[in-house]
């Protein structure tokens, strides 16, 4: 009898390989043991339903927002590897669309996403100054963008410097 939690240790251990980010595979796993593995740990991995994978998200899906999405797509990818083992068949009870979306709130519902205010263009230069600044206090050697070195940034302060406003100058060299 092939548990969630065997099956789950053999598809991080066949990826972990590929992974290059020791944390990224301690957070597979660390996240697997605290979410899923207490509520389906030990739940024969061909007897999963859709009510084992909600115990386990449910709890966590309002106030966890990310760990739950990042704990359903691990279930999922666990559960796939199983189905291409042939250690279980039919329907993946952990994929969202078409499934689990119809169950739980999408997250954009959950938790509302604030963007920053953008830099008005007036500051655009003062901005910039103060950046090379930086730069240059930091010393030779030191790893900061320049963004004069950039081809994209070059376009970008092209634009700026063809429709400023008459009597504006940006700041810095060129």
């Amino acid at each position: 009898m092939r548990t969630f939690r065997g099956v789950a240790e053999m598809h991080v251990s066949a990826y972990e390989a590929g992974w290059r980010n020791e944390k990224h595979r301690a957070h597979w796993r660390s996240t697997l043991e605290a979410y899923a593995y207490p509520v389906i740990g030990d739940v024969p991995v061909a007897a999963i339903r859709t009510d084992h994978v909600l115990c386990a998200l449910q709890p966590i899906w309002t106030e966890k927002l990310e760990a739950a999405a990042r704990v359903r797509g691990r279930i999922e990818a666990g559960l796939f590897y199983a189905a291409a083992r042939i250690w279980r068949q039919g329907e993946n009870p952990a994929r969202w669309r078409g499934h689990l979306d119809y169950l739980l709130p999408r997250r954009s519902k959950v938790a509302t996403v604030e963007n920053h205010a953008s830099l008005p263009w007036q500051q655009m230069a003062a901005f910039h100054d103060g950046a090379q600044s930086d730069q240059r206090d930091r010393g030779p050697g030191a790893r900061v963008c320049d963004p004069d070195r950039l081809p994209q940034w070059r376009g970008v302060r092209r634009a700026l410097v063809r429709n400023r406003p008459q009597g504006c100058r940006l700041g810095g060299p060129g």
